[in-house]
């Protein structure tokens, strides 16, 4: 650590300034008076849910699922009558991936929630008991970061597959006996070295793990769980060639859905492959007969199977989707035996009944399902047809936000997590349309066009407007390459250049520029090799870049530091990559090295110069030389913070407003100065700028600010919230620099590039400083020499000294590491 490092860190200020305080006091700051926080409350009511279980109860056929919101609503459903009979709240979950029935009458739950304090994710185990209508929190599966699969045994114990990764308190993906006689639960430990156990099936003594990213199937002696066998392995090598087609030489993706139904245990691999495999549970062998894509060619799609729960046979006969019709396997005989049912539909088979729906005015059988969209859909076999059922499913709040722009009409388009739904929200009525749309990562405008880029599949689509006036998605280009999650857009000269997160399993993400004009996509991946890209600002026929180590989930990343980077648009080469060299944290007296995690965000600034963030920092370097004209710290007990997601960023005519650390934070650029609007209880995900309109319940007075930050946080995270503010045009005397080389070198730009803004993060599903400006392979300058940090004693003092009295902790100086 250099001495100018030792000294500036031991003037930093210890902590960052809670809501609604600035390093210089109040919640005004360079013209700029900030209000009190607007609740606009639940913008998207729509449940949505992942999972469905069908039984029956005191004579009738029902269904139960439970919604992803905050506070999990169980629902039980009249399945002939399709309405709901009786509601239970489980507070403190906002997602359930697995239901199952116990042979105990009671409804077992495999539960996402939230730390009270930390609001860190963590896997929940509940149990649900219809005869009484209530839902019964047992405990936290210590260790797991979510549950995502569920099977019980006749004495209506419980095996629970977890997600986790190896590191601190968490555990990586294992599976969790709950023992109904006791209530005590064992850990079975990490499972074939994954993360994830995605899929678990029981049968006779044992149970069957399903991983990922990686998929294998496990067979555990839940007696002794150390005697285990990979059972897959024979499997892959059977259909190695066809799956090799599809993949390469890539590994075989997660083991997603697993279902027993009688002798034979099915499981579904994901991802590209998509195929469904037949494990015969009495010989102990794989059928050479699967449902894989390509055998079918047929069929109305190649999209495989795109999974199941709770399959329900008829007989020895079971259905599920597959390439976009209901296939019909025969399950009685030593080979199983497929055949299509012409029967149209496309989407999961979450659990399964068959039912009399004549209350309903559909005379014959029928085949139910649910639907992610929280409805049940009926498919007649005979007649071929489908019936998507009118959704009664009770919610107890809004979906969770999860991405948020300013739209070409001055009003805000939201997207949620779990994606199914989005609103568009009318700044003039406070009034919100709700339209169909995924899980958007990002989103941008351009023009009169609102653009997402979409999570799963990594596809850039748009926003169009029917004559009706209703709202649509069109999907315009899928990025490919094994892409994602397009977590940062911004655009220029008719292209918006995407960075994105790679695929469960994958290292390497890309750069990527797609044309409006002519739909013509360029994807660069690995322009900063196993890292991924999420900050992206454009200039002059050069984009300048900036990375996460992370890639998809289920991945070790091998890299540890964050970097920046530049591309000559004119020969689509790269032209330079970076550090970003923070000074050492002084921890108990002692300097630790600071590196991070994630650069997230990039945007030229009024002065030219280009800004960032990383962990508590805000930065301004110069675009050509990629030195540092000057940061600040704001947030000092951050440390590799974040993963994927890059902060909001916004100017607001010369002033900076940037969730960094996750906190609004208001920067006036020229003194470094600050406000802090939010709690630092609350992770503030996403945030934009917009007219503001006082909500119905409030008077609109004479003096309503004309704008407002609208953002949403993981308190509540169902309701969008807005800070009005207001700004005067108050005259200043510039604030002298504390070094005259921190002067912009370039001529400031009038049209600087803004990047719009940002699961469980989310689980999904879910959750870092001088530059030293030099490229890889560079020598060391000796960083720790202060005679080669080109300031002049007497400036340091002089510099040292204004920290002192000011406790700016405003840093311009370069320093390298080799």
């Amino acid at each position: 650590m250099s001495t100018l490092s030792l000294l500036l860190a031991a003037f930093a200020p210890a902590h960052g300034a809670p809501a609604g305080e600035a390093g210089q006091g109040g919640r005004e700051i360079g013209g700029y008076t900030f209000q009190e926080e607007v609740d606009f409350g639940p913008q998207v009511m729509a449940p949505r849910v992942q999972d469905f279980a069908f039984g029956t109860f005191n004579g009738k056929q029902v269904a139960y699922t439970a919604t992803a919101s905050d506070g999990s609503l169980v629902n039980m459903i009249d399945v002939e009558t399709n309405t709901v009979i009786q509601t239970a709240l489980m507070d403190s979950v906002n997602a359930v991936w697995k239901i199952e029935l116990a042979p105990n009458g009671k409804v077992y739950i495999a539960a996402i929630g939230n730390e009270p304090v930390t609001n860190d994710l963590r896997g929940e185990f509940w149990i649900y008991d219809p005869a009484t209508n209530e839902a019964e929190f047992i405990d936290v599966i210590e260790g797991s970061q979510s549950t995502w699969s569920l099977a019980v045994d006749e004495n209506s114990n419980a095996y629970i597959g977890t997600y986790g990764v190896q590191e601190g308190k968490h555990r990586a993906g294992e599976v969790v006996k709950y023992d109904a006689a006791t209530g005590e639960f064992t850990h079975f430990g990490r499972i074939d070295n994954n993360d994830y156990v995605r899929s678990i099936e029981y049968h006779d003594g044992y149970v069957y793990a399903g991983t990922g990213s990686v998929g294998s199937v496990v067979k555990i002696d839940v007696n002794d769980p150390t005697k285990r066998k990979n059972i897959s392995d024979a499997a892959l090598a059977m259909f190695g060639d066809e799956f090799k087609a599809v993949l390469g030489d890539k590994p075989v993706p997660f083991a997603y859905d697993m279902q027993k139904v009688g002798k034979w245990l099915l499981v579904n691999f994901s991802g590209p492959v998509s195929s469904t495999l037949f494990y015969n549970l009495e010989t102990g062998e794989w059928s050479s007969e699967a449902l894989i894509p390509s055998r079918y060619p047929g069929t109305p799609t190649q999209n495989g199977v795109p999974g199941f729960t709770q399959l329900t046979p008829k007989g020895d006969t079971a259905y599920l989707t597959f390439n976009g019709n209901v296939a019909k396997i025969e399950l009685g005989g030593d080979a199983p035996e497929i055949s299509m049912t012409g029967v149209p539909f496309g989407m999961n088979m979450r659990g399964q009944a068959w039912a009399d729906l004549s209350e309903l005015g559909l005379e014959g059988e029928w085949l139910v399902t649910g639907t992610r969209s929280a409805n049940l859909t009926a498919l007649n076999l005979e007649t071929k047809e489908v019936k998507a059922l009118p959704i009664v499913t009770k919610t107890p709040s809004g979906v969770h936000l999860h991405s948020i722009v300013k739209n070409a009409q001055g009003g805000l388009d939201m997207t949620t997590y779990l994606g199914g739904t989005a609103g568009r929200f009318d700044t003039s009525s406070a009034t919100t349309q709700m339209f169909p749309a995924g899980q958007a990562e990002s989103m941008l405008t351009v023009g009169d066009t609102t653009y997402m880029g979409i999570y799963p599949g990594g596809t850039l689509e748009r926003v169009i407007e029917n004559s009706d006036g209703s709202l649509k998605m069109e999907v315009l280009k899928k990025i490919g390459h094994e892409q994602d999650r397009p977590y940062y857009m911004t655009e220029s000269g008719g292209k918006i250049f995407i960075g994105s997160i790679p695929d469960y399993g994958q290292l390497g993400g890309a750069l990527s520029i797609y044309d409006i004009t002519s739909g013509d996509l360029q994807v660069e991946r690995h322009i900063v090799e196993n890292q991924s890209v999420v900050g992206i600002a454009v200039r002059d026929n050069m984009v300048w870049g900036s990375t996460t180590i992370a890639g998809g989930l289920g991945v070790e990343y091998p890299e540890q530091e964050a970097k920046l980077f530049k591309y000559d648009l004119a020969t689509n080469t790269k032209v330079g990559e970076y550090t970003l060299d923070l000074p050492d944290r002084i921890v108990d007296g002692v300097a630790k090295e600071q590196i991070p995690l994630i650069i997230g965000s990039l945007s030229f600034g009024p002065d030219g110069n280009l800004w960032g963030v990383t962990d508590g920092y805000v930065f301004a370097l110069d675009p050509e030389t990629m030195d540092i004209v000057k940061m600040k710290n704001y947030y000092p007990e951050l440390e590799r913070y974040g993963r994927w997601r890059p902060m909001s960023f916004e100017w607001h005519n010369d002033m900076l407003f940037v969730n960094v650390g996750s906190r609004i934070t208001i920067v006036d650029p020229e003194t470094m100065d600050h406000v802090t609007l939010t709690d630092a209880k609350e992770e503030i995900a996403r945030f934009t700028v917009a007219p503001y309109v006082a909500p119905k319940s409030k008077a609109r007075a004479a003096s309503t600010p004309a704008e407002a930050i609208y953002f949403f946080g993981t308190n509540a995270a169902d309701r969008l919230r807005a800070i009005p503010f207001t700004v005067e045009d108050v005259t200043t005397e510039p604030t002298p620099d504390p070094d005259p080389t921190d002067e912009p070198t370039d001529e400031p730009t009038d049209e600087p590039t803004t990047p719009p803004t940002e699961e469980p993060g989310a689980p999904d599903p879910e959750p870092s400083e001088p530059g030293d400006g030099n490229t890889p392979g560079g020598g060391d300058n000796g960083g720790d020499d202060l005679a080669q940090t080109g300031v002049s004693p007497g400036l340091l003092a002089a510099g040292v000294l204004a920290l002192a009295l000011g406790g700016l902790g405003i840093f311009a100086v370069k320093r390298s590491r080799s």
